[in-house]
């Protein structure tokens, strides 16, 4: 029974690390659409005081451009299997993968060990820089040694780095510490405790993507500090760098809309919505003509919004969805112009909408203002005018429908009226 145990744990095993491996047991992140927004412009006639929705789909990345990630590891004596597969993978599989949704990415390295152990409880070993050599060395000098009593000083690590990386992350950037070990941490720890780490980990807006190698999470430290981060906390599988790439392209975003239309030209959107990196993420929009819009072509831009910063392309650039609208010039005009109208009986039995049976709506519109010249000179507005629709009234019932000339403030104006129909043709 022990042996069949045994094998099934291995073949457990197996399965993990085939799901993070490519072919020949590279390290391999699955292939995402590039970031966009569909459609990716959107161009219509709109009348005075009507709305249009339009669904947006946007593609989120799955590691958003301008990432600042710092890899921070225990290097205590139980961590050496851990550290040789990260230093194995580093340059070869976890930079390249960043870089190609990330190309400007920025990295640092630290490591922290224990209280006691007779060297550095923490230390920075390469500071935020855009050089995969200096982080690949960096990481290179990292060894396994020490740790004392099982629980390490993680805390005081994640805090230091969460005072540091808002003194070097550039506007815009998105921090990440991505951070492995296999065992609990001392709370406190020099200080530091898991709520003061968390806070001070928000202050900083970091997402911590942890790798448990082993008992990290034992005493639900490390899922305390990816939840409240929005991060990720994941077994390492046998493959610590495998799960890193797993764990940097499935954080939690919150992916909202926004736009720069201004009057008369107005948005909406749907609610923000949280989903994981890479995902596919559908919105309503609203469009809205004011009722007092003068004739033209207006145009703006809406884009999407990842944990409050505008999505870009990898090279960084704000990704839009360009916005014409025009509001046509309300001269006299009937619509559907020169519609036959088609006659049947019993009344009510047509339904051939393509051909005019039913109901037919005919909009009117004025081009200008109607008005005249005071006895003293002063223009004033004429409050009436007229026009003319023939028809055959034994044959088609006509009522008219005051719109937007008669709203004010989105009510009917009760000094105004539509004059009653009467008389054949």
């Amino acid at each position: 029974m022990k042996r069949i145990l045994a094998m099934m744990a291995m073949l457990a095993v197996i399965l993990v690390t085939l799901a993070l491996h490519g072919p020949a047991g590279q390290v391999s992140a699955d292939a995402v659409a590039a970031p966009s927004i569909s459609p990716a412009s959107v161009t219509e006639t709109m009348k005075v005081g009507t709305e249009l929705s339009v669904t947006k789909t946007v593609q989120t990345p799955s590691i958003p451009a301008h990432a600042h990630i710092c890899f921070v590891a225990d290097t205590t004596g139980s961590m050496g299997g851990a550290i040789g597969n990260v230093q194995a993978n580093i340059l070869t599989t976890i930079v390249p993968a960043i870089l190609a949704d990330s190309p400007d990415a920025q990295f640092c390295a630290a490591q922290y060990k224990d209280t006691g152990d007779g060297s550095a409880v923490y230390n920075l070993d390469q500071g935020l820089t855009t050089s995969t050599a200096a982080l690949n060395t960096a990481i290179g000098t990292w060894s396994a040694s020490g740790g004392g009593d099982l629980p390490e000083c993680q805390l005081n690590a994640l805090s230091q780095l969460a005072a540091y990386m808002p003194t070097v992350v550039k506007p815009n950037a998105k921090p990440f510490v991505v951070w492995f070990g296999d065992a609990t941490g001392h709370d406190p720890c020099l200080g530091a405790t898991t709520a003061s780490t968390i806070a001070a980990l928000q202050a900083a807006g970091i997402k911590v993507i942890a790798v448990d190698v082993g008992a990290l999470d034992a005493d639900g430290q490390a899922s305390a500090i990816t939840a409240a981060t929005s991060g990720v906390l994941l077994p390492a599988g046998g493959d610590v760098s495998a799960a890193i790439i797993a764990g940097l392209t499935s954080v939690p975003i919150n992916v909202g809309m926004a736009s720069d239309c201004t009057a008369p030209i107005s948005t909406s959107f749907s609610a923000n919505q949280i989903v994981t990196s890479g995902s596919l993420v559908t919105f309503k929009e609203t469009i809205s003509v004011a009722a007092n819009a003068k004739p033209g072509t207006y145009t703006c831009r809406d884009h999407a919004t990842i944990d409050g910063s505008p999505m870009t392309t990898a090279a960084g650039d704000v990704i839009y969805e360009t916005k014409t609208i025009t509001v046509p010039d309300p001269q006299i005009i009937k619509r559907p112009d020169l519609a036959n109208l088609w006659l049947c009986q019993p009344v009510g039995t047509c339904t051939d909408a393509a051909h005019g049976v039913g109901e037919r709506d005919f909009d009117i519109y004025l081009r200008d203002p109607v008005t005249s010249n005071s006895p003293k000179g002063e223009e004033q507005t004429v409050g009436s005018f007229s026009f003319e629709v023939r028809y055959d009234r034994k044959l088609v019932n006509v009522s008219v429908t005051p719109g937007g000339l008669f709203l004010v403030d989105s009510s009917l104006r009760s000094d105004i009226s539509c004059a009653t129909i009467s008389g054949q043709g």
